[in-house]
């Protein structure tokens, strides 16, 4: 996940970026930051899901899925082996409001 990309989804009209991800127990936190600045550079909710486990010689797979908002802030827990389902509730209008606010604003060159 790219913030270019993600940028260019906000442009575009998205409110909601899903990512699905199949990534180790060292790289969760790295695939969270890009989720959260996602979310800031499109002003869209940013959700993903992980691969959980390990077959064979593949990385342990780690689940920890995540919804960010718009703003960039984390809503509620990741997901975890003992609770892989999270629920939550989007406001589409927070897409419209973050949008029109920094950085989704500035216009490229």
């Amino acid at each position: 996940m790219f913030t270019e990309r993600a940028r260019l989804y906000g442009r575009d009209g998205a409110d909601l970026i899903v990512v699905p991800r199949a990534s180790s127990v060292n790289s969760v936190e790295t695939f969270f930051v890009a989720g959260r600045m996602a979310a800031i550079s499109s002003g869209c909710y940013v959700v993903s899901s992980n691969k959980v486990g390990k077959v064979g010689e593949s990385p342990n797979f780690c689940g920890f899925g995540y919804a960010i908002a718009p703003d960039g802030s984390v809503m509620g827990p990741m997901t975890d082996t003992d609770s892989p389902l999270k629920v939550v509730e989007l406001d589409f209008e927070a897409v419209r409001r973050q949008q029109k606010e920094y950085p989704c604003y500035v216009h490229e060159l």
